[in-house]
């Protein structure tokens, strides 16, 4: 424990920043430019996500929640979850995600996590009084009510011993916590919030929000009621501040105050299955902040493995029945390929127009992207490489393998610089009779006839697809 003077607001600003959150900004910035640019594709956002096996668990299943996939359907891979959801709507769970993990750590103050629950509670109910606006506004707004109260979050996420004294006061006192910090921490929690979203670089919205300026913006007016009603849920639906914020709310979306309570309620209720989903249980209600998970650490990893593949090959057939581009069901395939056979490397090369090269077009795993320019291999009969050899003999083989399926083909200088010595693997595409391309994978560890298998029935989905895609656009 932390026994230190009295820090001021810049204080603060430098300790978190230094000591307690060190991560926060630089994971922020990186999402925001990504998200930001309209030239950022769905492998760039699948490939952030699928870096960290946590928040690839988490994003699925806040992903498969009502509040964000109201049609139940399932939703088994990242990519598709960036095409289903949209950028934005991953982008808000990838805040909420990396806030939650960032704040919540082993034995979190109870104080923290209901700090945290009205965060979300606000957010929900801001989101939901920008139903007029488009996606991505709504998704802003989700996001900047989410970090409204970042200083207040943060400074609970401390461990210091002033902080305890705050944790303590606060179960205390019927003051307010801005007043009620301000006596302990001798600083206003806002003013800290301003300034970590000023040198965080987050959103502009986030920025006029708190900037106490008399903004007629309706997406600050959404911000500002949907954090009122967040942090004062807890005074009831009878309170006088809740009937306050039942005015402003028939006000901002014109419908009557009855109308605007029952809607209140029914987002209140959506916020809580958000929460939920991202495994924060209030202190009133739970002695442990984070929900248990159950029945998976019963399920063997090659177990949990098979189930995952099958979950991702019904995505598959699913996205072409519902009329998914070519890219998307590539980039899944490629995904199911990288998590559901644990290959560090995944990608799909394509024929050129001539069909006498190929060239990778989509890659997933670290340092993928290179293979962007020293990917090239010819494909025909006198060929040395794999790649051309797999093609041209239309079936699935695997190179410096323990499995059936290795060939004894000397492989070229090329595919050794691409790939070195580690094991390969590779299937033919085509769509239909018209040769496509090739998908292919790798990792350091051996391949094995089951890994094969898992494979071949990956390379069998793919071709189904082109050969309906083919179809379908003749």
């Amino acid at each position: 424990m932390t026994k230190t003077k009295k820090l001021s607001v810049k204080g603060w600003l430098t300790h978190i920043e230094s000591t307690e959150l060190p991560m926060m900004s630089g994971v922020l910035q990186e999402l925001n430019a990504l998200t930001s640019s309209p030239e950022t594709q769905v492998h760039q956002l699948t490939e952030v996500i699928l870096k960290d096996a946590v928040l690839t668990s988490q994003v699925l299943k806040v992903a498969n929640s009502v509040f964000y996939n109201p049609a139940k359907s399932p939703i088994n891979t990242v990519s598709r979850a960036v095409v289903v959801i949209g950028f934005t709507g991953i982008y808000s769970i990838l805040i909420s995600s990396l806030v939650t993990d960032q704040l919540i750590r082993e034995n979190p103050k109870p104080a923290l996590i209901d700090s945290l629950y009205r965060a979300f509670h606000g957010a929900v109910q801001a989101k939901n009084l920008a139903q007029r606006l488009s996606d991505s506004e709504r998704e802003e707004i989700y996001v900047a009510t989410l970090l409204y109260n970042i200083g207040e979050l943060a400074l609970l996420s401390c461990d210091r011993d002033e902080v305890d004294k705050l944790c303590r006061a606060l179960e205390s006192t019927d003051d307010s916590r801005e007043k009620t910090i301000s006596a302990v921490i001798g600083i206003k929690p806002k003013q800290l919030s301003r300034m970590l979203a000023k040198q965080w670089e987050l959103s502009e919205l986030l920025q006029t929000s708190l900037s106490d300026s008399k903004n007629p913006d309706p997406n600050v007016r959404a911000v500002m009621i949907g954090n009122r009603i967040g942090q004062q849920m807890e005074l009831g639906w009878d309170s006088a501040e809740m009937a306050k914020n039942i005015s402003l709310v028939a006000r901002h979306i014109d419908i009557d105050k009855e109308d605007a309570l029952e809607q209140i309620q029914v987002w209140s209720e959506d916020a809580k299955k958000v929460v939920q989903s991202f495994g924060i249980t209030p202190s009133e209600q739970a002695e442990s902040a984070i929900a248990g998970t159950g029945s998976a650490a019963d399920i063997t990893k090659p177990q949990q493995q098979s189930l995952l593949q099958l979950d991702i090959l019904r995505d598959l057939a699913a996205m072409v029945f519902e009329d998914a581009s070519i890219n998307s069901i590539f980039q899944v395939l490629i995904e199911g390929i990288h998590r559901g056979i644990d290959m560090n490397q995944a990608g799909i090369a394509i024929l050129d127009p001539k069909n006498t090269r190929l060239h990778a077009k989509y890659m997933i795993g670290e340092d993928t992207e290179k293979w962007r320019e020293s990917f090239d291999f010819p494909v025909h009969t006198s060929a040395t490489n794999p790649l051309a050899h797999c093609l041209l003999k239309n079936k699935v083989i695997t190179v410096n393998t323990s499995t059936q399926q290795t060939i004894e083909l000397q492989p070229s200088p090329g595919f050794n610089r691409v790939f070195s010595d580690r094991p390969v693997i590779m299937g033919p595409l085509f769509a239909g009779k018209k040769p496509f391309g090739v998908i292919f994978a790798t990792r350091p560890a051996d391949i094995e006839d089951r890994d094969l298998q898992s494979f071949e029935h990956f390379v069998n989905q793919a071709n189904l697809c082109l050969a309906f895609l083919s179809q379908r656009t003749r």
